[in-house]
């Protein structure tokens, strides 16, 4: 049983780590072609570290949340 739940421990943050990987490359590269003041990229890419870090843990509800009933596009979702 112990195994069990490892597996799906893995499998839940690996899948959110991906996901959270994607979130602050997206938003930092957004922001980066926008090219702003190096302050405000910092700011930016400090949000988008936050925000990656957030959907490690919290993925699948925001995904029943966003995609399931508020019937959003997942890659919209998965890369804002």
């Amino acid at each position: 049983m112990r195994s069990l739940l490892g597996w799906l421990l893995r499998i839940y943050f690996g899948i959110g780590l991906v996901l959270g990987v994607m979130l602050f490359a997206s938003h930092t590269m957004q922001s980066a072609m926008a090219a702003p003041e190096t302050d405000v990229l910092i700011k930016d890419a400090t949000v988008g570290a936050v925000r990656g870090g957030l959907r490690i843990f919290y993925w699948a509800p925001s995904v029943f949340e966003n995609v399931i009933v508020r019937k959003a596009d997942p890659l919209n979702w998965a890369i804002n």
